[in-house]
């Protein structure tokens, strides 16, 4: 090939650049090369000199300096190229400054697609814009006004609940009756058949899930309405105030309105009361019949349900019978003092609300207060290894989280399906990555839960909430709690148990986002199991104290040593003897504070006369 000849690398374009290059082939004989370089792509230099040399029989000791020579040319002409364009955006700019604006926006839309971690929906911008309004309204004129518009809501909710209930429990009774007459006509010889008994369970079983969905569709159409109102209350509330120099403007539109809205809402709540105040008080009660105060160790009135024929308002109000507080000091030479209670209670009576109180806003007050803030409080629940799961206990707090429309974070139901979508793509990657490796997926039982899509012991997923009664996060923790309140659990758990190093780990996540308060099942269950004994008892409740002891020294390295408040619960079936015996192993445990009293004058005078003792050495 002549001297002089161009090599063509890349298509011709307004970026390509003419690059030469002098070399000795090593018989004192120099040659030019001429290279057509686009500089507006990126060059694997290291690539592009092989393919020359190898192109032009470049001698193996010429390919180092051609290398460096063409990448030096790169980035020289890249830069001249990048001082041209701006230096031209810049003159354009000087003629036209209106385009400031369109530049700016320009370069701000695509730094973000360049950037994940600013790159943000429209639905994080508008929950991050209402949780701002939100915040500053609630510490407003305007607090009362909002409880009072979530205590109107909420009672439209249980309104439409129990109307589902009712009609549910007639159809019920109704479909219970027609099957009964037809198997009795079976009996008795007449025309009906078997196959006509199996055709009337599928009529019944269509009407019911008919009646079950249409019911659905209207408490999906009031939740979603009352968020999308609540929601426009608080921006146009917002906006008001902000052109009253950010003051709540009370003979503004929007406070006048709603506050009509809530007189309507106090007055059908005056009346509910009369009602329930009249029903009550002609409930003649009996010692030792229906109505008699039923005491179950650590609850007074603690039942749930109520009978169809039980009259009176709903027995759903909780006395605490059975609480300590304790106060104490961890750490070894920078001390951190947390707050330390013992209660006896079931696990959803921090997050249900006392329908039949006086004033439902007094019982909000504090949760929406610190919803938006570094005061966070959580509470862990145990849950099985299968998200799509209906146990007792998921059920029931499923029914809570709907007894109220979620004005703030998604509803319980779309969190859950995300959990299950972000499961169900990280199993896909796990299961990517295995056969990249070339390992078989599925060898052993935990790889084949993963794959199913179910969880395994130990694992955590989080549910956030502003509904609740004074709970703002959900550790939903992972562990089989069939075993782990089995008397036999009490050989097999230790401090290395999948369930007691996720509570380790919801310390951290605790530690990491201002949550300040938790509250955690003490005995790894929910409720006893007829067999263990108080021995038994004792054995978990001690376990677990010690290793949250360990996690919370543990956790100062984490968060610098910030006071929280950790709640022990036990299950409400716990005697009175076994409480107090917990709480006397508690001061044990841990290292309590004492206060000591300089005020008065014997302690003074021993003080001062007291002589110190010698250090160990």
């Amino acid at each position: 090939m002549d001297d002089g000849d161009v090599v063509d690398t890349s298509s011709a374009g307004e970026y390509e650049r003419t690059f030469t290059f002098t070399y000795n082939n090593g018989n004192k004989q120099e040659r030019t090369l001429k290279l057509q370089v686009d500089i507006s792509e990126a060059q694997n230099c290291m690539e592009l000199t092989s393919r020359v040399a190898g192109h032009h029989n470049i001698p193996c000791f010429v390919e180092e300096e051609l290398r460096e020579a063409l990448q030096n040319f790169i980035e020289k002409e890249r830069i001249l190229l990048y001082d041209e364009q701006a230096t031209k955006l810049l003159a354009d700019f000087k003629q036209k400054p209106d385009n400031f604006t369109k530049i700016a926006k320009s370069v701000s839309a695509k730094y973000k697609k360049s950037w994940a971690r600013f790159l943000k929906t429209d639905a994080v911008e508008e929950n991050e814009q209402f949780s701002t309004m939100y915040h500053k309204l609630i510490h407003s004129k305007a607090m009362t006004l909002l409880l009072s518009l979530e205590e109107h809501y909420y009672h439209s909710v249980q309104k439409i609940l129990k109307d589902k209930q009712s009609s549910m429990t007639k159809l019920r009774e109704k479909q219970e009756l027609e099957m009964q007459r037809t198997c009795e006509h079976i009996s008795s010889g007449s025309i009906y058949t078997e196959d006509d008994v199996n055709n009337l369970a599928l009529q019944q079983s269509a009407a019911l899930q008919k009646s079950l969905d249409e019911w659905d569709t209207k408490y999906s159409k009031l939740v979603h309405n009352q968020r999308k109102e609540y929601r426009g209350v608080v921006a146009r509330l917002y906006s008001e105030m902000m052109l009253n120099n950010g003051e709540v403007d009370e003979n503004a539109q929007t406070f006048i309105e709603m506050k009509k809205i809530v007189e309507v809402s106090e007055r059908a709540k005056v009346k509910r009361l009369n009602t329930l105040n009249d029903s009550s008080s002609s409930y003649n009660v009996s010692p030792g019949k229906k109505g008699q105060r039923q005491k179950n160790h650590g609850f007074e009135n603690g039942d749930h349900s109520q009978t169809p024929d039980e009259p009176g308002p709903r027995r759903d109000v909780f006395t605490l019978r059975l609480e300590e507080s304790f106060t104490i000091n961890l750490g070894a030479q920078m001390k951190t003092m947390h707050n330390i209670r013992l209660v006896a209670a079931p696990i959803l009576h921090f997050c249900r609300h006392n329908s039949q109180a006086q004033d439902l806003q007094a019982q909000r007050l504090q949760t929406v207060l610190s919803l938006y803030s570094n005061g966070l409080s959580g509470i862990v629940m145990l849950v099985d290894h299968n998200v799509d799961s209906i146990s007792s206990l998921k059920s029931e707090f499923s029914s809570v989280c709907e007894g109220s429309t979620e004005f703030h974070f998604p509803s319980y139901h779309e969190q859950i399906a995300d959990i299950k979508c972000k499961r169900a793509q990280n199993t896909v990657d796990q299961a990517s990555l295995k056969s990249d490796d070339n390992v078989s997926v599925g060898s052993s039982s935990s790889e084949k839960s993963v794959g199913d899509g179910h969880f395994k012991d130990g694992d955590i997923y989080v549910t956030k909430h502003s509904n609740l009664s004074r709970v703002h996060v959900v550790f939903h923790l992972v562990a089989n709690t069939v075993r782990l309140k089995s008397p036999e659990s009490s050989t097999t758990v230790s401090s290395r148990h999948p369930a007691i190093l996720g509570l380790r780990h919801i310390l951290k996540i605790m530690s990491s986002h201002d949550v300040s308060t938790l509250m955690i099942p003490i005995l790894l269950c929910h409720d006893f199991n007829e067999r263990v004994d108080e021995a038994w008892i004792v054995k978990r409740a001690e376990l677990v104290m010690k290793c949250m002891k360990g996690f919370m020294m543990e956790m100062a390295t984490w968060d610098g040593g910030i006071s929280r408040t950790i709640q022990f619960v036990l299950p409400p079936g716990i005697s009175d003897r076994v409480f107090y015996r917990l709480s006397t192993m508690l001061p044990e445990i841990f290292r309590m504070t004492t206060a000591r009293n300089l005020t008065s004058p014997k302690s003074s005078k021993s003080a001062a006369t007291a002589s110190p003792k010698p250090a160990r050495r």
